[in-house]
């Protein structure tokens, strides 16, 4: 099963992003609201898939990225 995490200050749709990849299967879904929780997660949980939002408060989505990739 793939781990993919969705980083988005916007609790509801994150949670309803969720529900929709749940639904397709073979997906085990993470939410973060903030991109330091999800870093903290990350440094002993490998995802394979990150979904963020590009607006967000604090570091924008690309930075988001850039670093996930960096911790690979």
């Amino acid at each position: 099963m793939k781990k993919l995490a969705i980083i988005d200050d916007e609790q509801m749709l994150a949670e309803v992003l969720k529900e929709l990849i749940e639904r397709m299967g073979g997906f085990e879904v993470e939410i973060f609201t903030k991109a330091d929780d999800f870093f903290i997660r990350n440094e002993s949980y490998s995802f394979d898939i990150v979904f963020s939002d590009l607006n967000m408060p604090g570091m924008n989505g690309i930075q988001v990225i850039e670093r996930a990739c960096q911790m690979q």
